[in-house]
């Protein structure tokens, strides 16, 4: 009679089952990725999407300005805010099967220096966050602390504008699954983003659409994840279009403290969000882990500032972004003083 027997067995990357067949021949058979496998493929998606940089209003978002204003001298501005964010992902391609969530804060801190001379905003921002992430697979974690640096030039005139942004990062994560010891490892990132819109007026609001190009490229160190197997980086680029349009109204508010009226704006924008490069890769010896989101994603802004005074306001953003791979919710509050 034929015997039959089923057994498994874990390596860090690998799962196998050790089968004997009807005529005795016995052996171990790979079925799929181990426990590691989901975390390092998810490990340069993560980094990437922590990578991205705003839109031009949300950068500038705190800078309040009436049309009677438009040709006064602007004020330095310097500004603070607190970032959340949670998204969850569901990429077309995972060479692992593998989804995964992140939840993002973040504190950022920047000034703007207008030059009006020239229509052009010189600006700088420095971030810190603490970020997770959770793998469908293998029980994988992925905790990352981040610091960057990042510098912005905006160009405005005659309704036009064009907007600029170079970033550095510096993250440190803890990688853990459920067959795999927890193991550190750093990496760097580089973003650069170019965005270019032009405002029309339209029934007593501001339309202006718009489009923005996101280009990011990470790296992270050598991962031991046990078994004498290594964990390397295959590909840490990404590149993101946005194309949408937002329309704001501004209004006057009562007399402030100092005997000027407040003034804000509120606005709402719809976005496509196209991943033309959404490909990230991590290698194990001659494995390729594959990632990439393949679909349009939709996003709803909606937001507002208001000042008081002369040299003080308020501003703040909620977001969603919806589509067949991708669910993120994001919002921002915080402050802008005026030197």
């Amino acid at each position: 009679a034929a015997t039959h027997f089923t057994g498994s067995t874990d390596s860090a990357l690998y799962a196998f089952e050790f089968n004997c067949d009807m005529f005795g021949i016995c052996g171990f058979e790979r079925t799929g990725f181990g426990d590691a496998g989901g975390v390092i493929e998810s490990y340069a998606a993560t980094l990437a999407e922590l990578s991205s940089l705003p839109s031009m209003r949300r950068r500038l978002e705190g800078r309040v300005r009436s049309e009677e204003e438009a040709g006064e001298k602007e004020d330095i501005g310097v500004w603070g805010r607190i970032e959340g964010a949670f998204a969850s992902f569901e990429p077309g391609v995972s060479a692992t099967n593998s989804e995964y969530e992140i939840q993002d804060t973040r504190i950022r801190f920047g000034a703007d220096y207008p030059l009006e001379d020239i229509g052009l905003t010189l600006g700088g921002n420095l971030w810190f966050g603490l970020s997770n992430t959770d793998i469908s697979t293998g029980g994988g974690k992925i905790e990352t602390t981040g610091y960057a640096a990042a510098i912005s030039a905006a160009f405005e005139r005659n309704d036009f504008y064009a907007d600029g942004q170079f970033q550095f990062a510096l993250f440190s994560s803890d990688l853990s699954a459920s067959g795999f010891p927890a193991s550190g490892s750093d990496a760097t990132a580089f973003s650069v983003s170019g965005e270019a819109g032009y405002s029309f007026p339209l029934s007593g609001f501001n339309v202006i659409p718009q489009a923005q190009v996101i280009w990011v490229s990470a790296d992270f160190d050598d991962i031991n994840i046990g078994g004498g197997q290594t964990a390397s980086l295959g590909d840490g680029a990404a590149l993101t279009g946005r194309v949408g349009v937002f329309a704001d109204k501004e209004f006057k508010g009562s007399e402030g403290e100092y005997g000027d009226a407040g003034k804000g704006n509120v606005y709402a924008g719809l976005n496509l969000l196209v991943p033309l490069d959404g490909e990230t890769a991590a290698r194990v010896g001659a494995e390729t882990l594959t990632s990439e989101l393949e679909a349009v994603a939709g996003e709803l802004n909606v937001g507002g500032s208001y000042a008081w005074g002369e040299k003080r306001g308020v501003f703040g953003e909620a977001a969603v972004s919806l589509g067949s791979e991708v669910t993120e919710y994001r919002a921002n509050v915080g402050l802008r003083f005026g030197f």
